[in-house]
């Protein structure tokens, strides 16, 4: 697979190891997936296609220069079954800061100080009520957000409970 936008995905790529990072479960046509963390979207590229026209992708990204990066990513693409949020996932509604901005916002975590960027923060299932995800599941949670995940899946348990959605939490 090429992609313009971020460029080539050939031999040995995501899109040729899905699974890598998919932990057993390849998303299908008609899935809904939501994508924390997703950057400047290549995953939520990939799994844009793997769902289809007739699924849906929930992508989300706290911080505003790869959020940006995400929004153009796929627009390039045409990638009309994906919502996109520029949210922080937690388990509660609030506001949250990043460092200021630079060119290294790979490395950008949520402070616990007043100063950098604000950012609002909505537990996921608040951000899933957004989406219209009310009564269908969730087949794949992707959750890479630099260290908040514990926080997001507490925000996720009332909504998994009503829907009987396992997770998996790798031992942080």
């Amino acid at each position: 697979v090429y992609s313009p936008s971020i460029g080539g995905l050939g031999r040995n790529s995501l899109v040729d190891t899905p699974m890598a990072f998919c932990r057993g479960y390849l998303p299908q046509r008609g899935d809904i997936v939501v994508d924390l963390g997703a950057g400047i979207g290549t995953e939520s590229l990939l799994f844009s296609h793997l769902v289809g026209r007739q699924g849906m992708v929930i992508s989300v990204e706290a911080g505003p220069t790869p959020y940006r990066a995400l929004q153009r990513t796929l627009a390039a693409e045409g990638a009309e079954n994906v919502k996109t949020y520029q949210v922080a996932v937690g388990n509660r509604h609030g506001t949250v800061h990043f460092p200021d901005e630079t060119d290294e916002w790979r490395a950008a975590a949520i402070q616990d100080s007043s100063s950098g960027i604000a950012v609002t923060m909505k537990p996921l299932h608040s951000i899933l009520g957004d989406a219209d995800i009310r009564d269908n599941n969730v087949a794949l949670l992707k959750c890479n957000i630099e260290g908040a995940e514990v926080a997001a899946l507490e925000g996720l348990a009332e909504y998994a409970r009503r829907n009987g959605i396992t997770y998996y939490l790798p031992q942080m």
